[in-house]
C-alpha cells in the first residue's frame, strides 16, 4: 500500500543518524587527504572527495528506500555541520550546501520512478544519485564559497560526477549486504505488495 512508504520505523531514522554522525565524524580525515591535492589546483576538496561523500548519501536511500529519506539525510549532515562547526566560509549557508545535493537525488528518483519501479535499488539509478549530488553540492560550495564563474563550473562538474557515480556504485554494493543484515529492506515489500515489478 503507498501509505506504508511514509511510515518510518524507529530503526530506519536511527539508521539515518548513525550514517549521519558517521560520515560527519570522518569528513575532516578525507578531507585533509583530499586538499593536500586540490587546494594547489583551487578546486573545491568536494569534487575529488565525492566518492567518499556521497556513498554515505546513496547508502541512505538505498538502505532506508522512503521517499524524503536521502533529504532528510543531508538535512541531519548540515544541522551536525553547524553543531561540529564545519561551516567554514558558508556559516548558516552550510544547511543550504548539504541540503541541495539531497534535494537533487530526490527529484532524481521521483522521475526515474515514473517508469523505473524501485529505482533506489538499482545499480545505475544509484550511480546516477550519486553523480547528480556531487555535482549539485560542488557547484552549489563553487558559487557559495569559492565564487567560481561558469567556466570553472564547467570544468568540475564532469570531475564532480566521475567521482560522486563512482561513490553512488560502492553504496549500492554496500547497501545490498546492509539491507539483508538490519531488515530494512522496505519498499520492495511494499511494491510486491501492490503486485508491481520493476527493472533491476
Amino acid at each position: 500500500m503507498p501509505g506504508r512508504r511514509w511510515r518510518w520505523t524507529t530503526r530506519e531514522l536511527v539508521f539515518l543518524a548513525l550514517i549521519a554522525v558517521l560520515s560527519m565524524v570522518t569528513k575532516p580525515y578525507v578531507k585533509g587527504v583530499v586538499k593536500v591535492i586540490t587546494q594547489p589546483l583551487g578546486i573545491p576538496g568536494g569534487v575529488a572527495a565525492g566518492t567518499v561523500y556521497m556513498f554515505w548519501v546513496v547508502l541512505a536511500g538505498y538502505v532506508v528506500s522512503r521517499p524524503g529519506s536521502v533529504f532528510l539525510f543531508c538535512l541531519l549532515q548540515g544541522i551536525l555541520a553547524m553543531m561540529m562547526g564545519f561551516t567554514g566560509a558558508l556559516g548558516a549557508l552550510i544547511i543550504i550546501s548539504y541540503a541541495l545535493p539531497g534535494i537533487a537525488v530526490e527529484v532524481l528518483y521521483l522521475l526515474l520512478g515514473l517508469f523505473w519501479r524501485d529505482c533506489r535499488h538499482a545499480s545505475i539509478p544509484c550511480i546516477m544519485a550519486g553523480a547528480v549530488a556531487n555535482v549539485a553540492g560542488s557547484v552549489s560550495n563553487a558559487v557559495l564559497m569559492f565564487r567560481m564563474g561558469g567556466s570553472l563550473i564547467l570544468i568540475i562538474s564532469p570531475i564532480a560526477a566521475l567521482t560522486g557515480g563512482l561513490g553512488g556504485f560502492f553504496a549500492f554494493a554496500a547497501g545490498t549486504y546492509l539491507v539483508k543484515v538490519l531488515g530494512i529492506d522496505t519498499i520492495p515489500q511494499d511494491a510486491a505488495a501492490s503486485g508491481g515489478t520493476g527493472l533491476q
